[in-house]
């Protein structure tokens, strides 16, 4: 999902809205959010209120909380 963005992004010059297409039906994930016109993130739910989560400003992988 990461490379689609990205890629996405190297094409048009933009991140896209939204990936509901590429998004995870399973309400575990993966889930994309854009948080403005250079970051996004990426994340999986790992259990309640427990989340893996990729920034794309830091591409890195967290933990939350």
């Amino acid at each position: 999902m990461i490379r689609t963005i990205d890629s996405i992004k190297n094409e048009t010059g933009f991140y896209p809205d939204n990936l509901i297409y590429l998004e995870s039906d399973s309400g575990v994930g993966p889930f994309y959010e854009k948080k403005n016109d250079s970051t996004y993130t990426v994340y999986f739910c790992l259990g309640f209120d427990e989340y893996y989560i990729y920034d794309s400003e830091q591409k890195e992988w967290y933990d939350f909380p």
